[in-house]
């Protein structure tokens, strides 16, 4: 199997975006939500990929610390 470090040091990123992000919180917990596309080159092969991620934090201090990450692809 290869490296990921590898495989991504010689990726190039054409184009991100972020949108419909969106933000909720309850107390300590917050929840965001948004789309993500990504065209980039990744072992000579340019690739458009869909998704959206959740993000599920908790309130630290001043600050909001990340618990969960999930992303699902379009």
């Amino acid at each position: 199997m290869e490296n990921l470090r590898e495989v991504m040091r010689y990726a190039q990123m054409h184009e991100y975006n972020a949108t419909d992000l969106r933000g909720h919180s309850s107390g300590p917990v917050g929840i965001i939500t948004y789309r993500w596309q990504l065209d980039w080159t990744i072992r000579h092969e340019r690739t458009e990929t869909k998704g959206r991620d959740v993000l599920v934090l908790r309130a630290a201090g001043d600050d909001w610390q990340l618990l969960w990450r999930a992303q699902f692809r379009a």
